[in-house]
């Protein structure tokens, strides 16, 4: 309310000065300070001295370690501080959230990493983050928060621009047993790689590849058409990238439906030799898993025990 702000302004923010109030506020579209960020989003140093001041003064920064080192503002603080970034004329949020983004890359934070993408309005880096590292949290078991990324670009202009995320995420919403959802990503992605002025995506992979795998993936035309969609996702994914494993695995799995298991065996070993866990685990694990099905119908429970030995350690 006005007068819970009024408090907090005049009572709370107003004894700090007006120094530590601007850096508490140019921050404030950040979740949790460290010296070392702040420094990097406001191209300053000292940022960690001021924040131990600032915590010494009262009790609304809220300490996340027993070093020091990181905080977050008390909830009713930070809002009212979003609330006067929001207004602040001479702040360059856009600026400021790419120097985060870019510290967060950098020190192996993608959540943070994505959250900052999008506060600045970057498409294309908040696109290759979303691809590079919902597949890897999906593998960590962070369902929620790869459902979360998805959801906040359901509705962007995001889609329209980079049918690579489209195609993620109608592989996330398949996989997480929600056909419905996977199946109106998957269209969306094939109208906007029809519109896309792109041919290639991330790592230099082709546009029509990335649908070819959604389309795979899904495999609602039956094994001969998952056979020509996975064929074309293998041949135009990069050989460095973390999808070309599920490429090959879904390679293996239509070759093992039209029938030609030496084809399909071939195609899981690549799968599996492709790219280590975790950034691909749920492709190894499925093309492990198939190994050993093709080893079951050979009779051979040697090498079935071995295959379902080694999907269980990826996954576990």
């Amino acid at each position: 309310t006005s007068a819970i702000a009024d408090y907090l302004h005049s009572e709370i923010l107003a004894p700090l000065g007006i120094q530590h109030v601007a850096f508490l506020r140019r921050t404030a579209f950040l979740d949790r300070l460290s010296g070392p960020l702040c420094d990097a989003v406001l191209q300053r140093g000292g940022s960690g001295v001021q924040l131990a001041i600032i915590a010494a003064a009262n009790h609304f920064l809220v300490p996340l370690d027993d070093r020091g080192l990181w905080w977050r503002p008390h909830h009713l603080l930070h809002d009212l501080l979003r609330a006067d970034l929001v207004i602040d004329e001479e702040a360059d949020v856009p600026a400021m959230a790419t120097r985060a983004a870019d510290w967060f890359e950098a020190h192996d934070a993608p959540a943070e990493a994505i959250a900052a993408a999008r506060i600045a309005g970057d498409d294309g880096r908040l696109a290759a983050l979303l691809v590079r590292h919902s597949q890897i949290a999906f593998n960590h078991g962070r369902i929620a928060t790869v459902e979360r990324w998805f959801d906040e670009s359901e509705d962007a202009p995001l889609l329209r621009r980079h049918p690579e995320v489209a195609v993620a995420g109608s592989m996330y919403f398949a996989l997480s047993g929600d056909a419905r959802r996977a199946a109106q990503w998957l269209q969306q992605a094939g109208i906007a790689a029809e519109r896309s002025d792109r041919s290639v995506g991330p790592d230099g992979d082709s546009i029509s590849a990335w649908v070819a795998l959604g389309r795979a993936l899904m495999g609602q035309d039956g094994a001969a058409a998952m056979l020509a969609d996975a064929t074309l996702s293998v041949g135009g994914l990069s050989s460095l990238g973390q999808w070309r494993t599920a490429a090959l695995t879904l390679l293996g799995v239509a070759r093992y439906l039209t029938g030609d298991d030496a084809a399909a065996h071939n195609a899981f070993v690549d799968a599996d030799r492709a790219v280590l866990p975790p950034d691909a685990a749920s492709g190894r694990a499925l093309a492990l898993c198939y190994r050993a099905t093709i080893a079951i119908e050979r009779g051979d429970w040697a090498a079935t025990s071995g295959f379902v030995g080694l999907a269980r350690e990826v996954v576990m």
